[in-house]
């Protein structure tokens, strides 16, 4: 089928023949086929309004109580990042921006040059798995550390993510490798691996939501800065911030 073929119909009928599948898989296809509906729309081959003829899933993952670090260790591990070398200045980057914003890994290494707008300072994207725009403060750690990388470290390249391998032909980093960044300087740092903490660049993005919490942070304020669709998704990380879990218990009476 050519992309203008496609219409109301046809997605109502391919989503019905997905019915089967677990919502966690329903979702990733819906969010593939966003992106590409706006892609083709951008193309014009077809109608921009498709996009609303595809269904919302009502699906929400549920965050590990114990799947946060705390700010004393995320020190720790950009602290053991070696930045007088060029993989140092990419790896930096790439876990501080983790740290600072939350952002999902497949949204870091999409990041494109293009995406910063240096003048308002302010970080602008589209989120790989919404689809949805998402606008975020240019912190000056953020800033200054992309433009030495960008100036000092990264390869000569065709390709238009900042964050590029270092080895022939300078590709895009793939999720796989930066999930390899984050484990290689968790271990560095010694840090003791607790049992349920998942490793992982977005084991940072439930630690900065742990941290907000912590905070008292409005439940709004983290979703917007988690770039999340809705609040019932933000509530989920409510889980993991024990000390306000602890705040919410009720005393339980004796008995005889």
């Amino acid at each position: 089928m050519e992309p203008e073929d496609i219409n109301a119909q046809v997605l109502f009928d391919y989503f019905k023949s997905l019915s089967h599948l677990p919502k966690p898989t329903l979702v990733g296809i819906r969010c593939t086929l966003l992106m590409a509906l706006r892609f083709f729309a951008k193309q014009g081959v077809c109608s921009e309004s498709l996009v609303d003829y595809i269904p919302r899933i009502a699906y929400h993952a549920k965050a590990k109580l114990t799947k946060a670090w705390s700010e004393e260790e995320i020190t720790r591990m950009l602290s053991a990042i070696d930045r007088a070398n060029p993989t140092g200045k990419r790896d930096y980057c790439i876990m501080a921006i983790a740290a600072n914003y939350g952002l999902r890994t497949g949204d870091i290494v999409c990041l494109a040059i293009k995406d910063i707008d240096w003048k308002n300072g302010v970080i602008n994207i589209v989120q790989q798995k919404t689809g949805e725009p998402l606008t975020l403060p240019l912190l000056e750690q953020i800033g200054k550390g992309i433009v030495d990388y960008w100036r000092n470290g990264r390869p000569i390249t065709v390709a238009q993510e900042i964050f590029v391998q270092h080895t022939l032909p300078y590709q895009k980093l793939t999720v796989s490798m930066a999930y390899h960044i984050f484990n290689k300087y968790f271990e560095a740092t010694g840090i003791e691996e607790r049992h349920g903490v998942k490793q992982g660049l977005h084991s940072l993005r439930h630690s900065l939501a742990s941290r907000l919490l912590e905070k008292d942070t409005p439940l709004n304020v983290i979703s917007n800065i988690l770039g999340h669709v809705n609040s019932n998704s933000t509530r989920n990380y409510i889980r993991i911030d024990i000390n306000q879990l602890r705040k919410c218990a009720l005393e339980v009476p004796d008995y005889e």
